[in-house]
């Protein structure tokens, strides 16, 4: 069940980096940045871009058993639960309002409850 759940995971990141990689104006636009300048595009691709694909290269690295599944859940549950509290904060100050961005905040929601159930059932 593990496994799954990285490979899910890894999967998710890649996809998810490609989209903002080879088409970073509507991935950004999709997720709420109107505009971005030069500098702001470029930290953008290196966030969006290379951070999600060096998360999906952990993810994978524990779905081919290369980290226990200890190890990969709490990575996981590190990973999603700053990012919804986070999402959580700002939701409620900035009131996102774009379907991407509640796709995002739901499926961040759903990994971070798969992920504390699987450490539980390993303990």
């Amino acid at each position: 069940m593990a496994q799954l759940f990285f490979t899910t995971n890894a999967v998710l990141y890649i996809i998810f980096a490609a989209w903002c990689t080879l088409a970073p104006v509507k991935s950004s636009q999709a997720l709420g940045y109107m505009t971005l300048s030069p500098s702001g595009s470029a930290e953008y691709l290196v966030v969006y871009g290379g951070l999600q694909v060096a998360l999906a290269l952990v993810f994978s690295g524990a779905a081919f058993g290369l980290l226990p599944d200890k190890i990969g859940l709490m990575m996981a549950i590190a990973v999603y639960a700053p990012l919804v509290a986070y999402r959580a904060v700002t939701w409620m100050v900035y009131k996102p309002d774009t379907t991407t961005a509640l796709a995002t905040a739901v499926l961040e929601l759903g990994l971070l409850v798969a992920a504390v159930f699987l450490y539980v059932q390993t303990h």
